[in-house]
C-alpha cells in the first residue's frame, strides 16, 4: 500500500469518527434540551 493511499484511507477514517463524535453530540445536546423544556 502506498502512501498516499494509506494517508487518504487514514483521513476517511478521521472523518468518519468525526461524524459519529458530532451526532453523539448532537443527540446529547437534544436530549437535554428536552429534558429542560419538560421540566421548565
Amino acid at each position: 500500500m502506498s502512501a498516499s493511499c494509506l494517508a487518504s484511507s487514514l483521513d476517511v477514517v478521521c472523518y468518519a469518527f468525526g461524524k459519529m463524535a458530532d451526532n453523539l453530540n448532537d443527540n446529547q445536546t437534544r436530549s437535554v434540551q428536552s429534558l429542560m423544556t419538560d421540566l421548565g
